[in-house]
């Protein structure tokens, strides 16, 4: 596991660390929708959503809730994987979608895992990327016409 490590060299480089974990919220919603962070396109397009993760962070978690649900899906991911957090999940109805193993994106497995979506689940380290692939994007399938919905992004910044 790539955490504990990350933390002894900065905890032998600085002395003690005090690592906060933060939640963003990022809400997501069709054009009109009011008080959005990102739109919610009609087509399959990977969609920024306005965040950008800290340049040395670790993800520990990504979760879905459904504020107004559409016969869709939503995957999220970061630029590079647009799907690394979360594989398509649908969002017909409303609430949090709960993270089965078919849902977990490859940025949370392990290699020995990935393969077979195994329930071994890792953090996503962020080391040093570019501002471009450290970007929290979604896709959702083609027809959203209805969709509100939240991306929560649980992190700690070790910046």
């Amino acid at each position: 596991m790539a955490e504990p490590r990350i933390l002894n060299v900065l905890a032998n480089k600085f002395g003690s660390v005090d690592i906060v974990t933060k939640l963003k919220k990022i809400r997501c919603g069709v054009s009109g929708t009011a008080n959005i962070d990102a739109t919610v396109p009609a087509t399959k397009v990977s969609t920024s959503t306005g965040f950008y993760l800290p340049k040395y962070s670790i993800v520990k978690d990504v979760w879905l809730k459904v504020i107004t649900g559409d016969v869709e899906t939503v995957a999220v991911g970061l630029s590079t994987n647009t799907d690394g957090f979360v594989v398509a999940t649908g969002i017909t109805n409303a609430g949090l979608k709960a993270q089965t193993v078919a849902r977990i994106g490859a940025y949370f497995l392990t290699a020995d895992a990935a393969a077979t979506k195994g329930s071994i689940k890792v953090s996503k380290v962020i080391n040093n990327e570019s501002s471009t692939s450290r970007l929290v994007k979604f896709t959702p399938s083609t027809g959203c016409d209805t969709a509100v919905f939240e991306i929560w992004v649980e992190y700690q910044d070790l910046t």
